[in-house]
């Protein structure tokens, strides 16, 4: 059996993905019974270049 938590953390992992509000407008009021697995990917450096904005090779580290 899945648990209440584990439930609470798949509802937010959805949220967070945007898929809730996707269902929501296609009018479907959930996903279907199936063993699903997410993966979250926290990356430990990242490097942004976006010249429209002005930003020039900036680097975030995690930490």
């Amino acid at each position: 059996m899945i648990s209440q938590k584990e439930r609470e953390k798949f509802q937010e992992t959805l949220d967070l993905m945007g898929v809730t509000q996707s269902l929501k407008r296609r009018g479907v009021k959930g996903l279907p019974p199936f063993p699903y697995r997410i993966i979250k990917i926290e990356p430990e450096k990242m490097r942004y270049f976006n010249l429209s904005e002005g930003i020039y090779y900036v680097t975030w580290l995690k930490g």
